[in-house]
């Protein structure tokens, strides 16, 4: 006995080095030879290692396109100046915007923007003025508190019953794969778009997102094409009061306008309108600085081609797909949550901006919905009561899990109605309602508002086929977007046309 285990002891020690405790190996002609055992990685393992992995290499990728990205900008902006002193004007920069003007053709060329203190100058976007301030909401803010506390118990039950699950395997690698396959798209249209020629865009503050249909106190609706309608809320302060202590609007002088919302716990969160209303982007800004970016309609891969309709065939999509659906209703707890966190469908290999995904319904069929019927929606109003809680706990306890995993999750809320009644006075009452929805998601969860995004769509997709008033067309649909949605803050370059 003992002389086997010295045996052993012996072979182990005299073992090449570098073949490690995978391998033993013993002497066949020996008196006490020893069995070759291998160890090798449970297939468990060896998947955890792959996706590490690749989550490494998309780490690197997304690092060495950030350097390379401030390289470029770097550059530009030396021969901007370069340009500005050999025709003897001033050079103008301040703060993230950068700019030159072209003598004789009035043209601009504009940077990133980011906001500064009242009165900055802000060169193409003109000067930045405070048009108003809003204090905390006392009444607002009682509700939500009230709302959080009774529902407190069943969130933080569900909440970690959800987290302590997890997310499959595949779906993480899925994930992973995706990531890889956008930053690399974004990064090359992105070195196509600054080698494309400027001013093709219009005026900086005129953006042409289609004809303009409807423009009043709280919208502004345009007709993409012939099927397709953009509505822009300009009015959702309501949900950005939630637990803040101060909400300004700036204007600037080319019409653009920015919102932002100062958070009790130290941080901040900006939207950027453009002068029709329509948001460019939101980002929110923690106590400690670290930003994070929801949505860019005008990311830096954004050029003269590029088009808010999206033919889903010609992107190479696997065709012939649609996004499942599920009742809200009835399903359960974990099939909702799967829905919360799914990945898309279809292996898109690019990725869009949220104009993009509002407009295009194939786009948003990639992603599966929850159907929303039940709630008590009477013709004509957008009101949700308390009551409908019941409806939604399950639904707002998997949003909530899925953005405690991954807080800048963006969930779209389309708002649906009947066909009784005015088609454009539809498509306000049904981003109402879906508005409505999110407050009260936000309020019972602490969901922050901004993972949110809302849109109405009237009575262009009738669950029931009637022209008749119809409870069941009174709904919304909730879908996670976050995985179709470009990444980045910066914004693409835009230029004035001549004569603006």
């Amino acid at each position: 006995m003992h002389a086997s285990v010295l045996a052993l002891a012996a072979t182990l020690l005299a073992a090449p080095s570098g073949t490690g405790p995978a391998l033993l190996r013993g002497d066949p002609g020996g008196a006490a030879a020893v069995l070759t055992v291998q160890f090798g990685d449970s297939p468990q393992e060896q998947r955890r290692k792959a996706i590490e992995q690749r989550r490494r290499e998309i780490d690197r990728l997304r690092h060495a396109a950030e350097r390379e990205r401030e390289e470029r900008r770097r550059q530009r902006l030396e021969a901007m100046r370069g340009s500005q002193e050999a025709g003897g004007a001033a050079w103008k920069a301040d703060g993230q915007v950068q700019g030159s003007v072209a003598g004789g053709t009035g043209a601009y060329h504009a940077e990133s923007f980011a906001g500064g203190g009242e009165g900055a100058p802000r060169d193409s976007f003109g000067r930045r003025h405070l048009a108003y301030q809003l204090a905390a909401d006392p009444d607002g803010d009682r509700r939500a508190r009230r709302l959080a506390t009774a529902y407190a118990p069943a969130r933080s039950a569900l909440t970690r019953h959800l987290l302590a699950r997890g997310r499959r395997g595949d779906t993480q690698a899925a994930q992973l794969a995706r990531e890889y396959n956008q930053r690399s798209w974004e990064r090359q249209e992105t070195k196509r778009a600054e080698q494309a020629p400027t001013g093709e865009l219009g005026p900086l503050g005129k953006l042409r997102w289609g004809d303009l249909v409807r423009r009043d106190n709280e919208y502004s609706i345009f007709q993409t094409n012939d099927l397709h309608r953009l509505v822009a809320n300009r009015d959702d302060t309501d949900r950005f009061r939630w637990n803040a202590l101060s909400l300004q609007e700036y204007t600037f002088d080319n019409g653009w306008t920015e919102s932002v919302a100062s958070r009790r716990d130290g941080s901040t969160v900006r939207t950027l309108r453009d002068a029709e209303d329509v948001p460019i982007r939101r980002t929110r800004t923690d106590a400690n600085g670290d930003e994070v970016t929801f949505f860019n309609n005008l990311p830096s891969w954004w050029q003269e081609k590029s088009r808010i309709d999206v033919n889903i065939g010609a992107e190479g999509f696997d065709t012939g797909i649609g996004g499942q659906v599920i009742d809200g209703a009835v399903s359960s707890l974990d099939e909702l949550y799967r829905a919360a966190t799914a990945e898309p469908l279809g292996n898109p290999r690019r990725s869009f901006t949220l104009n993009q995904l509002l407009v295009n319904e194939g786009l948003r069929g990639l992603m599966p919905g929850i159907d929303v019927d039940t709630i008590n929606f009477e013709t004509n109003s957008a009101v949700v009561s308390e009551d409908e809680m019941a409806v939604l706990e399950l639904i707002g306890a998997a949003i909530s899990a899925a953005v405690a995993a991954n807080p800048r999750e963006v969930f779209l809320i389309e708002g649906h109605t009947d066909a009784k009644g005015d088609d454009l006075d539809n498509m306000e009452l049904s981003d109402r309602r879906a508005e409505a929805v999110a407050m009260l998601l936000t309020e019972a969860f602490n969901i922050p508002p901004e993972n949110f995004v809302t849109h109405g769509y009237g009575e262009e997709f009738l669950k029931v086929e009637t022209q008749d008033e119809e409870r069941r067309n009174r709904r919304v649909t909730i879908r996670r977007i976050t995985p179709l949605l470009t990444e980045g803050t910066e914004l693409s370059m835009m230029a004035t046309a001549p004569d603006s």
